[in-house]
């Protein structure tokens, strides 16, 4: 069947990724993590800093809803934080194993998570958007998702980076004022020297083996950003707003 051509094999999915970090595998007592043994230490050890965002700003979103300055977009806001935290888990077990289908779950779920902001500041601009909003997460969700499987070499990154400027962009021109649009150049300019680490590491190795940027440049620097945008998240649909 013409549908089964296009999507992997098991042996394709469960097999070796065919990218491999900057980091050495499987060195000495770093190869040890929690009882486990895993390919890149350090790589896997920072993707906890995804899933304190996550978490905490679970926490700041439980106390808003306490205090009842939310009151819509809940589902926009679990789901975000529910793609984050799963791009840290799927991310570190990509890190820790090198599984090739390990790999592509954790680009679907970054991917998730920035799209979700980007959809999110259409919320000020539509009637009923939030339903809208919903749909337009849910559908653009699956056809990135499709094209990451099918797509493997290419597509992540394309996608992630034309979702990452338009989504600066619709904050910083469409949801805030001056005070806002200073959140959202710091958020944008951990997520800028994070992706320059990003760089270095991958196409750099043998001049920043030692300083270990994909794992406290790129993660750190991105969970960072990724937190202070879960805010201006929440800042859509704080009851102040109008909303």
């Amino acid at each position: 069947m013409i549908v089964m051509d296009i999507f992997p094999s098991w042996s394709v999915i469960l097999g070796k990724a065919p990218i491999d970090w900057c980091e050495e595998n499987y060195v000495g007592d770093h190869a040890e993590l929690l009882g486990f043994r895993v390919a890149e230490y350090h790589n896997t050890l920072t993707n906890g800093a995804y899933c304190l965002a996550a978490i905490l700003l679970g926490r700041i979103w439980h106390e808003k809803i306490a205090k009842r300055t939310i009151k819509r977009g809940h589902g926009i806001l679990l789901f975000y934080c529910l793609c984050l935290l799963m791009t840290g888990i799927t991310s570190g077990l990509f890190h820790a194993t090198l599984v090739w289908g390990w790999q592509k779950a954790d680009e679907i779920f970054e991917n998730l998570t920035v799209l979700t902001l980007f959809h999110a500041t259409f919320v000020n601009t539509e009637k009923n958007s939030t339903n809208r909003v919903h749909l337009r997460i849910l559908s653009h969700g699956v056809l990135a998702a499709f094209g990451i499987w099918v797509f493997p070499e290419v597509f992540c990154e394309v996608h992630l980076i034309i979702m990452a400027f338009s989504t600066v962009y619709r904050f910083a021109f469409h949801t805030g004022g001056r005070l806002h649009a200073m959140t959202v150049f710091k958020t944008a300019s951990y997520a800028l020297v994070g992706f320059a680490g990003w760089i270095c590491d991958f196409a750099f190795c043998t001049s920043f083996s030692t300083f270990y940027l994909h794992a406290y440049c790129w993660h750190m620097l991105t969970g960072l950003a990724l937190y202070e945008a879960g805010k201006l998240l929440m800042s859509l649909f704080e009851e102040e707003k109008g909303l």
